[in-house]
Parts: C-alpha cells; sequence; structure tokens
C-alpha cells in the first residue's frame, strides 16, 4: 500500500511541476533516431514496459504486543540491507532509470520519464514484488540474518 501511495504522490508532484513526459524531443528519441545520444541506454529493448499487474493486496497485520516487542527491542539483531528494494539507486539497479526522465537520479526522475506515470508503475511495481522474494527472505533467515 505505501508503494502506490509513493507512487501517486510521485505522479501528483510530476504534474504539479510540470515535468514533461516523453516526447519526440526527448534525448531517448533523438538516441534513437540519430544513433547517437549521451543516453546511458540506447536500446529500445531497456525502455520496454513489462505487462504486469500485481493483482489485489490483501494484508491481515496481527494485534501489537507490547511484550513481544520489548523481546525483539533488545535481541542479537543481525541485519542486511536489501538496497534498491524501496529506495532506488541507479548505480545497484541501472534499468529501472533507463527510460526515467530529467537527471535520472531520483524516483521523481522514474515517474517523469517511461512514457507517462502508469508505465512508470508498472515497472516499479514489478521491481517491489520481483526484486526480493520469498525464497530471498529464506536464505537471509539461514544464515542468520534476523532483522
Amino acid at each position: 500500500m505505501q508503494q502506490l501511495l509513493t507512487l501517486v504522490l510521485l505522479a501528483n508532484l510530476a504534474q504539479s511541476l510540470s515535468i514533461p513526459q516523453a516526447s519526440p524531443t526527448s534525448p531517448l528519441a533523438i538516441a534513437r533516431r540519430s544513433g547517437r545520444s549521451k543516453v546511458a541506454a540506447l536500446d529500445p529493448r531497456a525502455c520496454k514496459v513489462p505487462d504486469y499487474n500485481p493483482g489485489p493486496v490483501s494484508v491481515s497485520l496481527p494485534k501489537f504486543d507490547a511484550d513481544k516487542a520489548q523481546v525483539y527491542r533488545y535481541r542479537k539483531q543481525q541485519a542486511v540491507n536489501l538496497g534498491s528494494w524501496f529506495v532506488h539507486e541507479s548505480w545497484m539497479v541501472p534499468s529501472i532509470y533507463a527510460c526515467a526522465g530529467n537527471d535520472k537520479i531520483a524516483e521523481i526522475d522514474i515517474a517523469a520519464g517511461w512514457g507517462g506515470v502508469e508505465n512508470a508503475k508498472k515497472v516499479l511495481e514489478k521491481q517491489w514484488d520481483t526484486f526480493i522474494t520469498e525464497d530471498d527472505f529464506k536464505y537471509l533467515a539461514k544464515i542468520g540474518i534476523n532483522t
């Protein structure tokens, strides 16, 4: 749900800032016509929007247990950073920024590119749903990561 709210916020911000959508004069469009560009991804396949629909999401959270929370608060924690899963870093997953707009450095640039907000939403939802999987969490737990 938070991902959807973030995307809506980014879309509204992009519209309020009047950030232009992909146009025939965009660097990527010019690169495709001329065959030369400073754009990182010239391969048209890099900008293919996935046909992705995550379907309905149902979340049920248990009631807060203060005693259990205290146990987790003071236990020895072993952690890992799941970089670029929710906070996107262009150096970690450059494919997400391949068709981003503007400077290609922030999530607002993703929303401003990819041919529109709906396409950017598909790209981001696929990233959120597939970058880290349940098998990854099982592996992390197996090697002692508990936070």
